[in-house]
């Protein structure tokens, strides 16, 4: 997990000290209830002893939990249970003010699945600058992580592929230097030299289909 203050990422979060101070201010609060509500990622805000305090409908797509089962629980209900200290160097470093961009890393859902997640965490501050809390906005990429492991996947059998190859191109190479040095022999009679013939044309035609065999996988893969 890398946290920083680079420029990417979420800009810590103030909280006005008085949220109907006026209409404009009504507006952009409503405004802002409107664009989280509607965000495609889970947008969700913890206290600094990580109880949830805000979930939107993103989060209930992502996790399974509606807002009503998860206010007032404890973040960690959707943390498996090898990456609690995660959660803990994430509070640490959002008491210190530190924002944490967007990093891998998985969640639990509701049904007990696994979902991987790119999650980013910015400080929340109330009107005078204390710290009261964090967002955190987490996008599914589960999809990118299985073509990343149907890539690799790919990469494996390729070397599986290439190495049996190698190895099986070789085996017929000592089979045709064996009829080809004993085709130099002297007082070779004509069915000594037609089973040498035959050595070599099989061992050819083998090393043919080994062959036509690469240049089809070759062309699957661009395909």
């Amino acid at each position: 997990m890398n946290g920083g203050h680079s420029g990417a990422g979420l800009a810590p979060v103030r909280v006005p000290a008085d949220p109907v101070a006026s209409p404009d201010t009504d507006m952009q609060l409503a405004l802002l209830a409107a664009i989280v509500e509607s965000s495609d990622g889970a947008i969700a805000s913890k206290t600094l002893e990580g109880r949830i305090l805000s979930w939107n409908a993103g989060a209930t797509r992502i996790f399974g939990y509606e807002a009503a089962e998860v206010i007032g629980k404890p973040i960690t209900i959707i943390i498996p249970q090898e990456l609690l200290d995660e959660e803990r160097q994430i509070l640490e470093q959002v008491r210190s003010g530190r924002r944490i961009d967007h990093f891998d890393t998985v969640r639990v859902t509701k049904d007990g699945r696994r979902v991987d997640i790119s999650l980013a965490v910015s400080p929340v501050r109330d009107a005078r600058g204390v710290i009261i809390g964090a967002s955190k906005v987490a996008r599914d990429i589960s999809e990118r992580k299985r073509a990343e492991q149907a890539l690799r996947d790919a990469d494996r059998r390729k070397d599986e592929f290439l190495a049996m190859l190698a190895h099986e191109l070789r085996n017929p190479l000592a089979p045709i230097r064996y009829a080809l040095a004993a085709a130099k022999m002297p007082g070779r009679t004509a069915e000594q030299r037609k089973r040498g013939e035959e050595v070599v044309e099989r061992q050819v035609a083998h090393m043919t289909r080994l062959l036509d065999n690469l240049l089809d996988v070759r062309w699957c893969a661009v395909r």
